[in-house]
């Protein structure tokens, strides 16, 4: 900065220096930071979901679309809802706009329809970011694929049904964890009779 004294001109110059070292610092931790979440959702083995206070996906992850068969682009906004399964569609979307607007979290298991028809179960989770977020509240969330596990629990189902005198299922420690009767079965009165307790204790 030029210093002018009247009727001499510029006699001299005034300078000054700013030490922004701690700022560069911080902007380069917090872009590092950002790389790094984008990088965890992008590796991230179940589908990741952002919304705004409204409910609306601003953005999904790349497993996201390949659980529920919907692009990236086409989930925007409220485009996934198209791929809910009609059965589930209404409790889902009432229980979302629940949990959006009393800013809670949000649990529940539905499906999605794929293009070809196939069908995926998902545990869908929410929770609610915080005013503090960059979106000015708005939800993150996630999609598990609990496809095999729904199969595996209705073979399990199917074969118990198919069993004319009964099954009982025993854990590693010998707990009775599962009973399927057709009424009395050998010297049990009743299924509620043996669940959840020892072989031994059943014996005595």
């Amino acid at each position: 900065v030029p210093i002018i004294v009247a009727e001499q001109g510029v006699v001299g110059f005034q300078s000054a220096l700013r030490d922004v070292t701690e700022r560069k610092l911080t902007m380069a931790s917090l872009k590092a930071s950002q790389q790094l979440f984008e990088g965890l959702i992008a590796a991230s083995p179940v589908g990741v979901f952002l919304a705004d206070s409204q409910g609306n996906r601003l953005f999904v992850n790349s497993t996201w679309s390949q659980i529920t068969g919907i692009s990236e682009k086409a989930a925007l906004h409220i485009g996934w809802t198209e791929g809910l399964h009609p059965d589930d569609r209404e409790t889902v979307l009432t229980e979302l706009r629940a949990a959006t607007q009393e800013n809670r979290p949000f649990s529940l298991e539905y499906r999605f329809v794929h293009p070809d028809g196939r069908q995926r179960w998902v545990l869908g989770q929410m929770a609610p970011l915080g005013t503090h977020s960059k979106l000015g509240g708005g939800h993150i969330g996630t999609i598990t694929d609990i496809t095999p596990l729904r199969e595996a629990n209705a073979r399990s189902a199917a074969l118990l049904a198919a069993q004319p005198d009964g099954m009982y299922v025993i854990d590693a420690n010998d707990r009775f964890v599962d009973v399927h009767t057709e009424g009395s079965v050998k010297d049990f009165s009743s299924p509620s009779f043996v669940l959840n307790k020892l072989f031994s204790q059943v014996l005595d």
